[in-house]
């Protein structure tokens, strides 16, 4: 079933929808790979509609979007749901009083430069152009030299990653949607940029670990570290 929330080809998963659901100020939380418990209640509904409009699957796809038309009005105004009391999320259901306006382009205060992504998802850096993701078409990112040369790239309040001047592509960096199995106190980030791997610390420089480091080694390199291993801001979960 395609999703048009996520992507698997765009940083974090992101796709266009999403990323104007952020516009909106919507927050985005996803759950960990591999681990639909943690979304059971959306899951169970997936489990309701597969099971009575998918399976056995119509013969063709008119007939198959009117099972999903039926399921839509059975689900939502003739089907009684525990959770609320026995009643029907038609009977709940108001639309919001708020008129919708698009919202403007954001402002990047404490970042160097703005600048709006093309239609092809490129950030046009000097003569130089930067490969991010076509879901950023069109809008306003930030971008902020964190150390010679590097650069954060930055959503909103989000931070999606960081290009050299070598790299002509944002490598991510910690995804800001789902926990890591290796957190970062809000003053440090590691980040994976041209073959070296950084720590950053908010302020501070980016320092290098060298290029054969990764994220997960980083983290066992600095398990041999002492109290080093706090003053650069890792945490377990």
């Amino acid at each position: 079933m395609v999703c048009p929330s996520h992507s698997g080809n765009a940083l974090f998963g992101l796709s266009k929808l999403s990323v104007w659901w952020l516009r909106l100020g919507i927050q985005i939380q996803r759950i960990n790979p591999g681990h639909p418990e943690q979304n059971g209640r959306h899951e169970r509904m997936h489990r309701t509609l597969k099971s009575d409009a998918t399976k056995p699957a119509a013969f063709n796809f008119l007939q198959q979007q009117e099972r999903f038309d039926t399921f839509i009005r059975v689900y939502n105004n003739e089907r009684p749901h525990q959770p609320l009391g026995g009643a029907y999320p038609g009977e709940l259901y108001t639309p919001s009083p708020r008129i919708y306006e698009p919202p403007g382009d954001p402002e990047y205060p404490y970042h160097d430069r703005t600048i709006r992504v093309t239609g092809c998802g490129r950030i046009c850096f000097g003569r130089r152009k930067i490969n991010l993701s076509s879901v950023f078409a069109g809008q306003t990112i930030g971008l902020r030299e964190i150390d010679d040369d590097i650069w954060q790239v930055s959503l909103l309040e989000y931070d999606l990653g960081y290009f050299d001047k070598e790299a002509d592509r944002v490598e991510p960096g910690p995804s800001p949607f789902i926990k890591r199995s290796l957190r970062l106190v809000s003053s440090s980030t590691v980040f994976k940029v041209s073959n070296q791997t950084y720590v950053y610390r908010m302020g501070g420089m980016a320092t290098c670990l060298g290029g054969s480091s990764t994220i997960g080694s980083t983290k066992q390199s600095l398990d041999g570290w002492g109290d080093s291993r706090k003053c650069l801001g890792f945490r377990d979960l």
